[in-house]
């Protein structure tokens, strides 16, 4: 039997089905996934590529730009325990950031004033980041952020010591 992929790596290597089997599901459950959830996420998934447009851990729209698998080990083989997404302004991954279906650009520019309204947005420099002055919302969705101007901000409230 042709060991099952996701994105084209292989769910395990040099192990036999019923022990990756239960070691996939021991490490995406130990991240509190539960079946459904689980399910859901992989029929999401496979519809993902490089080039697809997903929501990512921002709470905004990210293209993704390259997809890398990690494995652990298991005995003398290995499982897949997470995906990488990779995009040009962030990095995610599957087990521990909500990567999900794209949101429309009404929802990301909402979500940027959510955190912008919030009064500890100011504890992460969020409100730096998130700042239009900072941070551009394309139509799609996707962002870019001016980092020279943001990490200048960030310095000067350091030197003021807010």
């Amino acid at each position: 039997m042709k060991t099952p992929t996701l994105f084209g790596f292989p769910l395990y290597k040099n192990l036999k089905r019923r022990i990756a089997k239960k070691h996939i599901k021991r490490i995406w459950q130990s991240n509190g996934w539960v079946d459904e959830d689980y399910r859901k996420w992989m029929d999401f998934a496979s519809k993902i590529n490089v080039g697809s447009i997903v929501s990512a851990c921002k709470g905004l729209n990210e293209k993704i730009t390259s997809i890398t698998p990690v494995y652990y080990g298991v005995g003398k083989g290995y499982v897949l325990g997470n995906i990488e997404f990779n995009s040009d302004t962030n990095g995610c991954n599957a087990r521990h950031c909500s990567v999900g279906p794209a949101k429309s650009y009404e929802e990301c520019c909402k979500y940027r004033d959510f955190i912008l309204s919030n009064p500890k947005s100011k504890d992460w420099d969020f409100d730096i980041q998130y700042s239009s002055e900072i941070m551009t919302i394309h139509e799609d969705g996707t962002y870019s952020i001016n980092s020279e101007l943001m990490f200048a901000r960030i310095n000067e409230r350091r030197k003021k010591g807010e």
